[in-house]
């Protein structure tokens, strides 16, 4: 999915026209990096289970120029949760709409945990008598 991809996602989700409004559209970007870092070890447990190399860093995007920029998470995060927060942060900035943002955060939180897999680790086992 691309950034442009995930904007339209987010104005559509906010009943806005993709372009229509350069207060959105210049926000994106930041948003859009903030967003990737929240969902950086949610990417890294689909990584780790798919037998893939973890990220060390969130990507992040550079500039205002998010027409092309690919995002390197799974298509269940970028597609299936990501429109979620962007809808949130769209919705933040208007002060009518911020019950209506912490509803589309509180969905985006909700999803990202359940879609994402538990990851399996040995425990080491206490002994009581040592």
């Amino acid at each position: 999915m691309t950034a442009r991809e995930l904007y339209e996602q987010g104005c559509y989700l906010v009943y806005e026209i993709p372009d229509d409004d350069e207060e959105l559209k210049s926000a994106f970007p930041t948003i859009l990096n903030h967003i990737m870092a929240i969902c950086l070890p949610y990417e890294n447990q689909f990584r780790t289970i798919r037998g893939q190399d973890k990220m060390l860093a969130p990507p992040f995007l550079i500039g205002s120029d998010f027409e092309n920029f690919e995002i390197p998470f799974c298509e269940e995060i970028s597609r299936m949760v990501m429109p979620y927060a962007i809808q949130s942060k769209f919705l933040e900035a208007d002060d009518d709409k911020k019950a209506e943002s912490v509803l589309a955060y509180n969905k985006f939180t909700q999803t990202l945990n359940s879609i994402t897999p538990a990851i399996e680790t040995e425990m080491e086992v206490y002994d009581d008598d040592a």
